[in-house]
This record gives C-alpha cells, sequence and structure tokens, in this order.
C-alpha cells in the first residue's frame, strides 16, 4: 500500500493537466474560443475516478458552464474543477471569454483565460526511509493560469488549438509555469441514413513530456445514442457512450446528455492502477424562442451533432 501511495503522488505531481476521455463534450475546459459557441446556455458536471485498483487514487469532479450574448457574437464561461488524491487536492478556477467571427463557410472564435489553481499537499501519511527528502516537502500554493485559443466549426468539421499557462510539475517549492498546448479536430460523416461516424482527435504537447494523443471513433444513431471506441499513445483504450435524455423524455425546450467513457490501461502497471470510469452530464438551456427554429431545421443544438 505504501508504494502505491507513493506511485499515486509522484504520478500526481507530473500530471500536466486535468485529463477527460470524452474531450469532445468539455471542450470548453481546455480551450476558451468555445465558451459561447452553441446558441443556448450549456451546464455539465463532471465526475472521472482514476486507477480503482489504487486506494487514494484521483479522483476529479466539477462544473462548468458558458453562454452566448450580445447577438452570439461574445461569449462568456466559468470552469470549477476540483482533484482529490490520497496526498494531494488541487481546485482550479477560471473564467473564460470569446469573440466570434463568420469564417469561409463556419465561424471561427478566439478565446482568453483567466483563473487560479489552489494546490494543498499534505504528506505526512505517507511512510518514508528519508524523512529529509526535499521532495515530501508539504506544499501549499496560489497559482495563477492565463490561457488562450481559436475554435473553428463549419457544419460537419470542427478544429481547435489553445494554450494554457499553468503550474507545471511540483517538483520544486516554487512550482514553474509552464505552456500545455492543446490541438484537437473532429468532425461527422453519414455512413447510412441513420448512422454518422464522429472521429475525434486531441493532442496535448508540453515541453516537458512526449506529446500524448487520443483518438475517439463513436457511431451516432440518429440523435439519440452514440457509441465507441478510442486509443491513445500512453496504451489506453477508451470505450464511450452519449444518451440524448430528452430523446427518451420526449422534451424539446431543453436538451440533457449524459456521457460516459471506460478506460483500460495495457501497460506494465495496469495489475497496480486498474480502470478508470469518467461521467459527464450536460444540460442545454435552450431559449424558447429558438425551439421552433431548431426543430423546424430538424437539428440538435449539440455543436458535435452538428447542424
Amino acid at each position: 500500500m505504501t508504494f502505491l501511495l507513493c506511485f499515486t503522488y509522484f504520478i500526481s505531481v507530473a500530471q500536466t493537466q486535468l485529463s477527460v476521455t470524452s474531450f469532445q463534450y468539455a471542450i470548453q475546459l481546455f480551450n476558451p474560443a468555445y465558451v459561447g459557441t452553441e446558441d443556448h446556455i450549456n451546464v455539465s458536471l463532471f465526475n472521472k475516478t482514476q486507477w480503482l485498483n489504487n486506494s487514494g487514487s484521483p479522483v476529479m469532479q466539477g462544473i462548468s458552464g458558458h453562454v452566448p450574448f450580445s447577438y452570439e457574437r461574445l461569449g462568456a464561461g466559468i470552469n470549477i474543477l476540483k482533484e482529490q488524491t490520497a496526498t494531494v487536492q488541487s481546485l482550479y478556477v477560471n473564467a473564460n471569454t470569446s469573440y466570434k467571427i463568420n469564417f469561409k463557410n463556419g465561424r471561427l472564435s478566439f478565446g482568453i483565460r483567466l483563473g487560479l489553481l489552489q494546490r494543498n499537499e499534505n504528506l505526512n501519511g505517507l511512510l518514508v526511509k528519508d524523512q529529509n527528502d526535499v521532495l515530501l516537502t508539504n506544499n501549499n500554493q496560489l497559482l495563477p493560469e492565463v490561457g488562450g485559443g481559436f475554435f473553428y466549426k463549419q457544419k460537419s468539421f470542427y478544429t481547435g488549438l489553445s494554450f494554457v499557462r499553468s503550474a507545471g510539475i511540483y517538483l520544486e517549492t516554487d512550482a514553474r509555469l509552464k505552456n500545455y498546448y492543446h490541438f484537437i479536430a473532429g468532425g461527422s460523416k453519414k455512413i447510412s441514413e441513420r448512422l454518422s461516424l464522429l472521429p475525434a482527435l486531441r493532442v496535448v504537447y508540453t515541453g516537458d513530456f512526449n506529446p500524448y494523443a487520443v483518438l475517439l471513433v463513436p457511431v451516432r444513431y440518429d440523435d439519440l445514442l452514440s457509441i465507441g471506441a478510442g486509443c491513445s499513445t500512453s496504451s489506453v483504450v477508451s470505450f464511450v457512450a452519449a444518451l440524448n435524455v430528452d430523446k427518451v423524455l420526449g422534451t424539446t425546450s431543453n436538451k440533457y446528455m449524459l456521457s460516459y467513457a471506460y478506460d483500460q490501461s495495457f501497460n506494465k502497471l495496469n495489475n497496480y492502477i486498474g480502470n478508470t470510469h469518467e461521467l459527464i452530464l450536460t444540460l442545454k438551456f435552450v431559449p424558447s424562442e429558438k425551439v421552433d427554429r431548431i426543430l423546424k431545421r430538424k437539428v440538435t443544438v449539440s455543436p458535435l451533432f452538428f447542424d
């Protein structure tokens, strides 16, 4: 158990940013230009439990919201996320704003981010041989986060590039601030009258680590359900699913989507860390004057189900 607790600690200090498997439903977490790109209020609840075989494994929970205004040219949003391990608790709070213009056959948005990261360590519960090890000193820090990016969406394609300047590895008393770069791309390809392919790619890069990439390939049935799989460069295979709950309930004014992701690692540490589960509940509050327009066009209000 001591080994696993130490392992959890050193992995947590080396993580680059909070990771979401179903990233296509949480773009606002790492790209501020995405906020306000939907024509309604969007609120998402997150819960991710990693490495179930490991006591004290990371648990991430949070809430995110964003909304368009000023004739949908501007957008604003906020993210509040907490990550807890056996030894470290991190709280991310950031505000985002965006501005959108028509470009080619789609919309191009630019965004900026300002936020804070509060990080508290409690290493007193660890059993260590060297009590003078500088790596095992409790640190309580409040660190700034700034970022920016762009997001572009056409009828059946989207892409984005963003960066966040945030705290990197916490192996020193004074944590260094580093840039984390996020690239995403995805699209929609109809393969039959009722089936569509929704591939999505995400790449994360920072100077201290090898680039990390994940590819997801869900298949959507009508606007009701999507199921798919994916893989990443860290030897993880993912299974993802998303359900439009409003289709089941028969509602029209608001939209409810529940997504689930299961990650299974196939590297050498699999027997120690186990699998990962993730849930995202998204609530889309559509203004009543837009409901008729949406129904007449027979489109959904999710930016990833495409108009």
